[in-house]
């Protein structure tokens, strides 16, 4: 019965034996694969921090964006209002070279010769 015993434990100890190596590759490499999943999820909320980044800078150009349209809209209409005072000066010059005509004419009528 003590063999038995005794044989049984030395079992033990070489199964224990033959299983340490596979315990400490296993643990190297769950250490290794944590250190891997570390730099992901450093890498991941890096890539997270830049997008929002990129959102933020989108929206600032998105409302340059709308600044600019406004402004081109009012240089737009600056535009319209300025030709439209053009026509009304070239309708009122024609007047006033209509009405020096006149002037010229009725001065000659009285110029003595």
């Amino acid at each position: 019965m003590i063999e038995q015993i005794q044989s049984e434990t030395r079992q033990t100890v070489d199964g224990m034996q033959e299983v340490t190596p596979k315990t400490d590759r296993a643990l190297t490499k769950v250490h290794a694969v944590a250190g891997m999943l570390q730099s992901i999820s450093g890498e991941a909320a890096e890539s997270r921090s830049r997008a929002g980044e990129v959102a933020h800078a989108t929206h600032e150009q998105a409302i340059a964006a709308n600044d600019i349209a406004r402004n081109v809209e009012q240089v737009s209409q600056m535009a319209e209002e300025t030709t439209a005072t053009m026509h009304v000066n070239a309708d009122s010059a024609a007047e006033l070279d209509a009405m020096a005509s006149d002037l010229r004419a009725q001065l000659a009528y009285f110029r003595v010769t």
